[in-house]
């Protein structure tokens, strides 16, 4: 409830307000206007975009949405003090201090210092939340594929199932797949216990539908795998040509096309050296460049920034 929410921040007083939640935005001017608090704006999505995609609203609201809230929201934030978007490719509404604070992973205190063994028994693992849009279907029907093609495979899927009938029906294709004896549903594990699984994992699944907000937004679950040297498959979408292509961390494929990345796939595993350059490729970056403490230093220098004025 919104009034509630206003209600309660006006009894706190904050002098600084950090706040992701879009429909927050108004809530928040008001708030400045009353009290004067120093606002922040955490933009984790290319919200305009993501009306697009929610069918639950009717079509003639969602084509008019992304142009409305684009309005609304460019008006409302003229008065924030910092913006931060977690992509570089969202929409430049912002006119106050804007950063990008990009959601690269924090490194376990205990690197993985082991190289990879791809030579034997090959472990693909999906981490995340688990959707028919993130791929849900797609992967297990490429690991299924794959399975008739190499004996020594097998998958853990990792995360919530979302709707959670999605859980019954991905474990009901398991069985008439005879892949029970292949496949690990864990659910959602703490992060330890996430490492712990890719730290004996060989590949990744990222496959994400394109559609309008996702092809715009980093898959944060690559960043988990390079961590632990796992190289993966994403979606050949423009903004994994930096992270995937350049730097040969992995591989990009088609998400409608299973065919296509079950080739993919089976080119890699029948010449594993690729992978083994991938993984260390992977390892090297996330602990050198693509990682939370050279991030975080740019939302300790927006704080000091703000409290200075």
């Amino acid at each position: 409830n919104f009034l509630i929410v206003y209600k309660k921040i006006i009894k706190l007083k904050p002098d600084v307000i950090h706040f992701h939640v879009p429909e927050l935005v108004l809530v928040m001017w008001l708030i400045k206007f009353k009290l004067g608090s120093k606002i922040i704006f955490d933009v984790h999505e290319n919200i305009p975009l993501s009306f697009i995609d929610k069918e639950w609203i009717p079509k003639f609201v969602r084509v008019a949405m992304p142009k409305i809230y684009s309005f609304i929201e460019k008006k409302l934030t003229q008065n924030y003090d910092g913006v931060i978007l977690a992509e570089p490719s969202y929409p430049k509404n912002y006119k106050t201090k804007v950063i990008e604070l990009l959601n690269y992973p924090i490194l376990p205190k205990e690197k993985s210092l082991i190289k990879k063994d791809f030579s034997n028994e090959i472990n693909f693992v999906y981490v995340g939340n688990v959707t028919v849009l993130r791929g849900a279907f797609v992967f297990i029907n490429i690991f299924n594929e794959l399975s008739k093609k190499f004996s020594n495979i097998t998958l853990t899927i990792v995360g919530n199932f979302a709707p959670i009938k999605l859980k019954s029906d991905l474990q009901k294709y398991i069985v008439a797949n005879n892949l029970s004896d292949k496949v690990i549903v864990t659910g959602e594990l703490p992060l330890i216990e996430v490492f712990n699984i890719l730290e004996n994992s060989h590949f990744g699944f990222a496959l994400l539908k394109p559609i309008g907000n996702y092809l715009e937004s980093l898959s944060t679950k690559i960043f988990d795998y390079m961590v632990k040297g796992v190289p993966y498959i994403v979606s050949d979408f423009l903004i994994y040509q930096k992270y995937t292509i350049d730097e040969n961390t992995g591989v990009v494929s088609d998400f409608d096309d299973i065919q296509k990345s079950v080739n993919i796939i089976s080119e890699l595993l029948n010449n594993r050296s690729k992978l083994y350059i991938m993984s260390e490729n992977g390892k090297r970056l996330v602990n050198s460049k693509w990682n939370w403490l050279k991030e975080e230093k740019k939302l300790y220098a927006l704080y000091e920034s703000i409290l200075e004025n």
